[in-house]
Formats: structure tokens, sequence, C-alpha cells
């Protein structure tokens, strides 16, 4: 085994697609309203009740900003290890499985292309742009499209990939490109799993993509940090409602939903895993 690799962590993110892969279909077909907010929400909760020590999720109640119409994204990433974090502004998009086809791609809010918030939150924060697609299609054929670096391809990991806002950017611009299809033939469109399975794959990633433009932090922002180390909420000192808030510029629109994934490197030992503690009410 790669020793970079943490398999508890890589098989959460494979469960996780796997789930959203055929729950999309189910509620299709029961017509269960399930759209973007509500798989996204399932899925932090499913992370958090995994009670991995590495893998943090917290969304802070709509009263502590009051932003959620006007976000432009979905959830905020921090992924790494200590010493190398790379912040992501993702936005989810769910593919409407009938059509093959994110028909809300080109969705806005009070008129402005939701692209354009998210493109313009993640350069006020130096976070990489992101998309997450929930998807689910009645007949694929994977070969071509398989970039994961195991073999022989898993259908169901396609249940949620992620791309880069640029190719989002291409696809806006002419409507027959907005499908699964079109995602799934550009060269930097993964199964999520990736970002926490091949670390050199999400350095080179960011390197193809956006050359110098990011750096990974050496270090943490406090709040975050907390997060990452497993305190509560109410373990900071700091006000409640200041909590997870002051990495952000002020003024600026405020992510309220955040995951934190410490990846096992291999220069990290056992005694620094360890210290990544559960929360007491989900402990096993």
């Amino acid at each position: 085994m790669n020793p970079r690799e943490n398999p508890e962590t890589i098989k959460l993110f494979e469960r996780l697609a796997a789930w959203t892969w055929s729950i999309i279909p189910l509620a299709a077909e029961e017509k269960i309203s399930w759209g973007e907010q509500t798989l996204t929400e399932h899925l932090l909760l499913a992370i958090k009740l995994a009670g991995l020590c590495n893998v943090r999720v917290r969304q802070k109640p709509l009263s502590a900003n009051g932003q959620e119409s006007k976000t432009g994204l979905d959830w905020e990433w921090w992924i790494g290890s200590p010493g190398e974090w790379w912040r992501f502004a993702v936005q989810a998009k769910k593919l409407d499985w009938s059509e093959r086809r994110y028909t809300k791609l080109n969705h806005k809010v009070d008129k402005e292309p939701q692209h354009e918030i998210l493109e313009r939150y993640a350069t006020d924060n130096l976070a990489i742009p992101l998309y997450c697609l929930y998807n689910h299609v009645a007949k694929f054929v994977p070969q071509g499209h398989w970039r994961c670096c195991c073999e022989p391809p898993e259908i169901e990991q396609f249940g949620c990939t992620v791309t880069g806002l640029d190719n989002v950017k291409e696809a806006l611009k002419t409507r027959s490109a907005r499908t699964f299809d079109y995602f799934l033939r550009q060269t930097d469109t993964y199964p999520w799993r990736c970002l926490v399975k091949c670390p050199n794959k999400l350095r080179n990633l960011v390197a193809k993509r956006y050359g110098d433009k990011y750096q990974p932090l050496k270090q943490l922002p406090a709040e975050i940090e907390r997060l990452r180390v497993g305190l509560a909420a109410d373990d900071s000192d700091e006000p409640r409602e200041n909590q997870l808030e002051t990495h952000f510029q002020p003024g600026k629109i405020i992510a309220r939903r955040l995951m934190v994934v410490t990846i096992a490197e291999e220069q990290d030992s056992p005694a620094q895993i360890s210290q990544l503690r559960p929360l007491p009410r989900f402990q096993k």
C-alpha cells in the first residue's frame, strides 16, 4: 500500500460516491425532491456519522450569516497534511439523470451567474474553485473516461466527481455541453476519492490548471485547526458568532459548510494522527 494512502478515508469517500450513484435514480423513480442542498447535507451527515478522526465537517446555522442564497458555493474543503493544505471553494450540481444534463449549471442569484460568485469568492479567499458533480446515468461505458489510478473502472465511483471551474465556464458557452458526457471527457474530471487517495494527483491537478497562482498553506487558520483536531465549537474562547469566520476577508461571503481532511502522508507518524480526536457524542 502506498504510504500516503489512508484506507479508511478512501473507503468513506468511495462509499458515499456509490450511495449518491444509487440514490439519484431511486429519488427520481419515487418523485422525491432530492436537490444539491439535500444531497450535500446528507453527505455531510454521513461523514460525521462515520466518526473518522481525520475527516471533519461542520455546518453553521443559517442565522449565523444569513447569506445562504448569495454564497455561490455549497461548502469549503481543506485537504492535506501538516505543512501542506489545499483550500477549495466548492459548488455542487446534480445531474438530471433522465436528460444526462446539469439543468441548473447556469443558475443565477440576484441576476448574477452563480459561477461568477464562486469565482469571486475563490479569488478573494485564495481558494481553488471546484465543482462537485452528483451523478447517475442508466447506461454508461467508462472506458476512456476512467482517470483514477485504480483498475478496473468502478462505475459507481462516478456518483461524486470533481471538475474545475474553467470546465464549467466552457460548458456554459454551449448548451449541448452541459452534460455528463462532456465533463467526463475533460482530463481533469476525477472521482472525488482521488482528492484523498492520490496527493500527488491533487498537486499535479492544481499545478496544471493554475500554475503558481495557488500555493498550499503551511498552516491552517486557527478556527480550521480547531475543527481539524476535533474541538467542538463550544471549546473555543472566541464568541460563538465569530468562530470559523475570521479566516474569511471582512465583508465577503461566508461558507456555511466546512470539511477538513487530514491525509496520512508518509512523514506523518501514528502519534500525529492519534492526536486527532473524535467528538464525544460520535465516539464508536
